[in-house]
């Protein structure tokens, strides 16, 4: 589903046949996986991340679009205002700009 695993890109760097230097699982294992596949829920909107608990149940939360990681330092509630407020500031000011060219 992730792609290709590690092996398929490193087949052909001479220093990555069966040593300790390269990033992989040696070839007794059936399964190859990367380094970067998180336990857990991911993520549907960033699928290389961890779905963000604190948005369930939250409108907008469902895809759980939390890159920076703001929930976890503020209030979801907090963090909604300030997103409504920003909006409604933006709207505003589009409606200036457009009115000095009337």
């Amino acid at each position: 589903f992730w792609g290709p695993p590690v092996d398929y890109f490193i087949k052909d760097i001479p220093m990555c046949y069966g040593g300790t230097a390269c990033a992989i699982k040696p070839a007794t294992s059936r399964i190859s996986r990367t380094a970067l596949r998180a336990e857990g829920k991911m993520s549907p909107a960033v699928p290389f991340l961890k779905y963000p608990d604190v948005l369930e149940g939250w409108v907008g939360g469902e895809k759980g679009f939390d890159p920076l990681g703001i929930t976890d330092a503020l209030d979801v509630y907090l963090v909604r205002e300030a997103e409504l407020k920003h909006g409604r500031v933006c709207m505003l000011a589009t409606v200036g700009w457009i009115a000095t060219d009337l």
